[in-house]
């Protein structure tokens, strides 16, 4: 029994590394899993354009536009959206679903983060330009009344949380309600 639970315990430790341990000195050594970052300060998710429509029953389809204004003076560097889940005391990034490279070195980049949002549950995201750096944040729910989606402050309890760094090994397509960026 204890040796399961050790086990286990070493497993989940491989398996999500607070971001902090995963940024090179600096922010310029690349992260084997792609998060090489570039200290960008402008950017957000636009509201005024999100498309929210029902999907499965109990969830509701989300297509978030946004822009990053920073272009990096070389290919390489990613920004990501931290995804804040209702009774998990963390932010999520995982490196092959919610990071985004900057459009370099032209800029701005354009982006959509996809996503469900279950009945009655709300969730936070964060576009996030280091595991510390919030751009912008919202907040999404659906409930009763109807899909609601707000700017949330940095500091709000739902996204005011720390953020882990998932590495994995590649995308998982079996995940239909994870939430992704894309083009």
């Amino acid at each position: 029994m204890i040796r399961t639970l050790l086990a286990a315990l070493v497993l989940l430790s491989t398996l999500a590394v607070p971001a902090a341990a995963n940024a090179g000195a600096g922010g310029d050594e690349p992260d084997p899993y792609g998060w090489k970052q570039y200290p960008c300060r402008t950017g957000g998710l636009d509201l005024s354009a999100i498309i929210a429509k029902a999907g499965d029953p109990g969830v509701t389809d989300v297509r978030l536009p946004g822009k990053v204004t920073c272009a990096p003076p070389e290919p390489g560097p990613v920004f990501a959206v931290a995804v804040f889940m209702p009774h998990v005391s963390y932010g999520t990034i995982y490196n092959y679903e919610l990071t985004y490279p900057y459009a370099s070195p032209t800029g701005p980049t354009t982006f959509t983060v996809t996503g469900k949002v279950r009945s009655d549950e709300t969730y936070g995201l964060c576009l996030m330009s280091n595991e510390t750096t919030r751009l912008s944040c919202v907040g999404v729910t659906d409930t009763w009344t109807g899909f609601h989606a707000v700017e949330l402050p940095f500091d709000d309890p739902l996204v005011g949380r720390p953020v882990v760094f998932v590495k994995q090994q590649g995308p998982r397509p079996e995940c239909a309600t994870c939430w992704r960026v894309e083009p």
